[in-house]
């Protein structure tokens, strides 16, 4: 499934060849706001770039903040902690749909779907 209608990816599509898979990541946060409406997903991805950028090389985890904007309805039924968990997005006429499976149970419906922020750190778990 293509995610080329990711916004503000070019970044993230550089570093991995294409944008990354989005299972079995670590969910940090959930921000939700007026602004908007919108809701920041802040997460580890579970792999970390074959040939990272030279300012990464002391790091192992890559995380992405994705804002979802124009929020028109969001669900969540479980979160807590350790929350490895599957995205699922996909865009259709109706807007962007966002799910997650796993540990944390969400779905969100939105207009459009970003990257708002990508950096590094040295993960010691």
């Amino acid at each position: 499934m293509s995610l080329d209608f990711i916004d503000r990816a070019d970044f993230l599509k550089g570093v991995y060849g294409a944008i990354p898979s989005f299972s079995e990541i670590v969910l940090h946060d959930i921000v939700l706001s007026d602004n908007g409406p919108s809701v920041a997903l802040r997460f580890d991805l579970a792999n970390f770039p074959s040939n990272p950028p030279k300012k990464w090389e002391e790091f192992n985890t890559v995380q992405v903040t994705l804002d979802l904007t124009g929020l028109r309805s969001i669900s969540i039924s479980k979160f807590g902690l350790n929350n490895r968990c599957s995205l699922k997005l996909v865009k259709d006429e109706d807007g962007v749909s966002l799910q997650s499976f796993g540990e944390v149970e969400l779905s969100a419906i939105g207009d459009f779907i970003a990257v708002a922020k990508i950096s590094a750190y040295l993960n010691d778990v």
